[in-house]
């Protein structure tokens, strides 16, 4: 907690601004204030109460930045629409003197930015106000409750003798402690967001977002960076704030894996050695680099969004759950995320060993631990992944999916491995008649007998 002090420190220097700032525009704030007020006075003469009321009492800029953000753009509008008129030309000439501005893009006289610069400069203003309010509201209770806490330790301590000669020794040589709100913000829980965020305030929209961004906890702000910008309403937002900053570092890293994945980008891990990517390969990625962040951007918004079962299995999987997605995106594409929404089959894909998951496909999903364990007990690798192939495309789907997870057929399951291990020497291309070689021909005419096992639920004799 803040150690109170016996002296006010000087204030702390003003953050750095930019030059979209209004800070760093007087003339800018100035005008905007005339604007302000010129509006009101045309709002008040024709007779808009509905918008009069909303405003309240409210006759500065700085005001309606931190109190109203979101009707912000209404009034710039007006503003704008207004321009032409003798009250507001005075206010939109453009830089270069050739009168008023057509185009938002112009220069404008005296602050020399466009008009979508000043509404940005506005979008900006309404956070940074908004944000440090809350903050210097939340320091200021906090300072509140740290003074009460500490007077009831002194009350408590002035009940003997000794403490009450504690107390005033302590007093004679320090003086009374004061409990400064600033001496508190930097432990405000969303302290710097507007700094992480400023960068991403960049449309218009964003005015109506002003309030949830206050919500924000600073290492959730970290953790978003750029992606702050793909959730346009306070409901989208809403599964983002209920996440841990942690959290949302693993849903960016799955996100990231899947979009790689998806447009058939090497692992990113691999990329950060610049030593082991070519020239050529590095000016792929670099040119691929856009559709990558947007298609991340997308896979975050939704698994937030519309995969809300399946995010808190992705979470219990810990940062590694990254490798995962690359192994079952090529199988799954963008059905993988419906696959962590339902544990059995997602335990199932996990277990299938990595020599048969490809061949398999999705019908991998089907395959319990049991058989996955059967098919590793398979001295020949290309056998245990065709038999399960072959027997995918004699049964179709929902028989292979049932045989596969009847218990009275288990015991068959279990068999093959003693039938197939040092018996039947297997290269699935290997040319008719090579010996005691035997090919992908071969095994499908001794599967048979395993296969029509399989239909019946019972053992019999089979190759």
């Amino acid at each position: 907690m803040p150690v109170p002090t016996t002296k006010k420190p000087p204030p702390p220097a003003a953050a750095a601004g930019d030059g979209n700032e209004r800070r760093t525009c007087p003339e800018l704030r100035i005008h905007a204030q005339k604007g302000y007020e010129v509006l009101l006075a045309l709002l008040e003469k024709a007779g808009r109460g509905d918008f009069i009321d909303k405003l309240g009492n409210r006759r500065k800029v700085d005001d309606v930045l931190a109190d109203l953000p979101e009707v912000v753009p209404a009034l710039l509008d007006m503003g704008w629409e207004l321009r032409a008129t003798p009250q507001f030309a005075p206010l939109f000439k453009a830089a270069d003197g050739s009168g008023t501005v057509t185009d938002r893009r112009t220069p404008i006289a005296p602050c020399g930015r466009s008009f979508d610069e000043v509404v940005r400069a506005h979008l900006m203003g309404a956070t940074r106000i908004y944000l440090e309010r809350l903050e210097r509201a939340w320091a200021e209770k906090e300072a509140k409750r740290e003074a009460a806490r500490h007077a009831k330790e002194e009350a408590r301590e002035r009940k003997s003798l000794g403490g009450r000669l504690s107390v005033a020794t302590r007093k004679l040589l320090s003086g009374d402690p004061v409990f400064e709100a600033r001496d508190f913000r930097d432990k405000y829980p969303g302290h710097g967001v507007y700094v992480l965020i400023k960068p991403y305030l960049r449309e218009e929209w964003q005015f109506t977002m002003v309030r949830a961004y206050g919500r924000l906890r600073t290492r959730q702000a970290e953790a978003l960076g750029s992606l702050i910008t793909f959730f346009k309403t306070p409901e989208e937002l809403e599964p983002v704030l209920a996440l841990k900053s942690a959290d949302i570092s693993v849903v960016r890293g799955v996100a990231r894996a899947f979009a790689e994945v998806k447009l058939g980008v090497r692992d990113g891990k691999a990329n950060k050695s610049r030593s082991k990517t070519s020239a050529a390969e590095q000016r792929k990625l670099d040119e691929m680099e856009p559709q990558i962040a947007e298609l991340e951007s997308a896979t975050f918004e939704s698994l937030v969004t519309h995969h809300s079962v399946g995010l808190q299995t992705i979470l219990k999987q810990g940062a590694s759950v990254d490798q995962l997605v690359r192994r079952l995106t090529p199988i799954f594409g963008d059905e993988v995320w419906r696959l962590f929404a339902e544990p059995d089959r997602l335990r199932n894909v996990m277990n299938v060993p990595e020599h048969v998951a490809p061949a398999l496909g999705r019908l991998c999903q089907h395959v319990p631990p049991t058989i996955s364990r059967m098919v590793e007990q398979i001295a020949n690798r290309e056998l245990g992944r065709d038999l399960l192939v072959f027997a995918a495309e004699e049964f179709g789907e929902d028989d292979f999916a049932r045989f596969l997870n009847d218990e009275e057929r288990l015991k068959i399951w279990q068999a093959i491995p003693g039938k197939f291990n040092n018996s039947f020497n297997y290269q699935p291309d290997a040319l008719p008649g090579s010996g005691s070689v035997r090919n992908a021909e071969d095994l499908r005419m001794v599967c048979a007998g395993l296969f029509e096992s399989l239909r019946k639920g019972q053992l019999e004799k089979f190759g």
